[in-house]
Parts: structure tokens; sequence; C-alpha cells
């Protein structure tokens, strides 16, 4: 039935799109649920941003027919994140800022949350320098450095440090945006990140 349909949709031998069909008409939310990551992260290796952010979108929605849980929380905010990345991605700053609002009011103790709480500074950073606030981007960038520095994550962290060296380059501080994009390369983890440094 379903659960077949679904494994041979992650199998790959039928498009993205139709591997939670019968679950979100027949309102099998946890089912649903167990199913979007690994969806999710092969979209995301796609680069396919519009189809990441619907299936957020059908996520959020399963989350909000659930009871609330401590574990129901930590799967919105990872939702969430990666809703606005690919509003980001998308150039939808309107639905990229309702999701960083979102996000914002989710984590209770940022520094509970260092890895958390870094990667949502580097989402509101990446909007900030897509709406021309510079400043703005560059003290959020930071802060999502000094949060993420305290975790094992080298992959955003490269991120935010390569962004920082694109902040200081527009602003014509190339001492810091060499020091900057250094730091960038020394931690970036893949070849990807290291090419982007």
């Amino acid at each position: 039935g379903g659960v077949s349909f679904l494994k041979s949709c992650h199998k790959g031998r039928l498009p993205v799109s139709p591997r939670l069909i019968f679950c979100r008409p027949s309102q099998r939310w946890d089912e649903l649920l167990q199913h979007l990551p690994a969806l999710l992260e092969s979209l995301g290796r796609r680069g396919q941003p519009q189809r990441v952010r619907s299936l957020c979108d059908w996520g959020i929605e399963a989350l909000d027919a659930l009871p609330p849980s401590t574990e129901k929380n930590k799967e919105r905010l990872h939702l969430l994140e990666l809703r606005a990345d690919a509003s980001d991605q998308l150039g939808d700053r309107k639905r990229q800022r309702a999701d960083l609002d979102a996000l914002s009011e989710l984590i209770d103790d940022p520094d509970e949350e260092p890895s958390t709480t870094g990667r949502i500074y580097l989402l509101h950073a990446r909007h900030a320098a897509a709406t021309g606030s510079s400043g703005i981007a560059r003290g959020l960038l930071r802060n999502s450095i000094a949060f993420l520095k305290r975790t094992n994550l080298a992959a955003p962290l490269s991120d935010a440090r390569r962004r920082l060296a694109e902040v200081h380059a527009q602003a014509g501080d190339l001492g810091r945006a060499r020091r900057s994009a250094r730091k960038a390369l020394l931690v970036a983890p893949n070849d990807l990140l290291r090419g982007q440094a």
C-alpha cells in the first residue's frame, strides 16, 4: 500500500513530489513526519528549494495537527530552518522573514542550544545581507560565529566566516576580509565549502 509506495519512491523509482501523496490526504501525520527527513535531505542535495519548501509546509501542517511535545518542537525548529533556507535561495524575503521570526520565538535559552542559535543567527544574517543591511549582517554573523565555535558544526561555521569576509570586503575592510576568508577555509569540511571560501 502506501508504505511500499513511499519506499519505492525513496529508492528513486518515482519523482519526489508524490512520495507522501497517501499520507497527507488521509492525515497520517506520524507516517508523513517519519518519511520527511530522508526526502528533504535528498532534495537538498539535488538543489531543489521549491520542493524542500513545499515538503516543509506539509511537515509543519502535520505538526500543527499533532499534540505538542519536546520532540515535535525540535522537528518544527528543523523544518522552519530548512524552509527559511529554501525561501532565501528562492529570493522570497517575505516568507523568509516570517520563518525567521517564528524560529526566534522557539528558542528559550540561546546558551543552552548553541548549534541551533548559531544557525538561526546565520539565517538572519543572510536575510540582512540580501536586503542591503550590511551592518546588521556583520553583527549577526559575529554572533553566529561565537555560538558555532562552541559546537562541532564545521559547515555552518565556515559559511558564516565566508559571509563575514564578504561583508568586510563590501565595506572596504580588505584586511579583515582576508582574515575571515582564511578562517573559513581552515574549518571548511568539504571541497564545496573550500571552493566557496
